[in-house]
C-alpha cells in the first residue's frame, strides 16, 4: 500500500484467496488471460495484442518455482491463457510478478 501510494497509483489490485489451478482457469473471466512462461511469446508481441483489443481488465498468472506440468500448462491453454515470456532467461517466481506487472502498468 506504502509503495502505491508513493507512486500514485491508486488502483489497489484484488488479490483472491488460493484455489487450485484447475479451479481457477475454469472460471468465467471478461478480459484477456496472461501467464507468464519462459517459453511463450515475446513480452512486446503479447503487449502489442493486448492493446489492439482495448481489454479493461487483465489476469495473470505465474507459475510456482520449478514451473508447471506440460498438463497443468495445457489446461491453461484450453481455457485461453495467452503465454508470455518476460525476459530470455528464467526468472524466479516472485521476479516474474514484479516484471510482469510492471510491464503491464508502463505498457497498458
Amino acid at each position: 500500500v506504502a509503495s502505491i501510494e508513493q507512486s500514485k497509483q491508486f488502483c489497489i489490485p484484488k488479490i483472491g484467496a488460493t484455489v487450485k489451478l484447475a479451479d481457477a482457469v475454469g472460471v468465467t473471466i471478461c478480459g484477456t488471460k496472461i501467464f507468464f512462461d519462459a517459453h511463450g511469446d515475446a513480452a512486446f508481441k503479447v503487449i502489442t495484442k493486448v492493446r489492439e483489443k482495448a481489454v479493461e481488465s487483465v489476469v495473470c498468472c505465474v507459475g510456482p518455482e520449478g514451473d508447471l506440468t506440460n498438463a497443468e500448462k495445457e489446461l491453461m491453454r484450453t481455457h485461453g491463457f495467452i503465454f508470455c515470456a518476460l525476459t530470455p532467461t528464467i526468472l524466479k517466481a516472485s521476479a516474474a510478478v514484479e516484471v510482469g506487472m510492471g510491464l503491464l502498468r508502463s505498457c497498458l
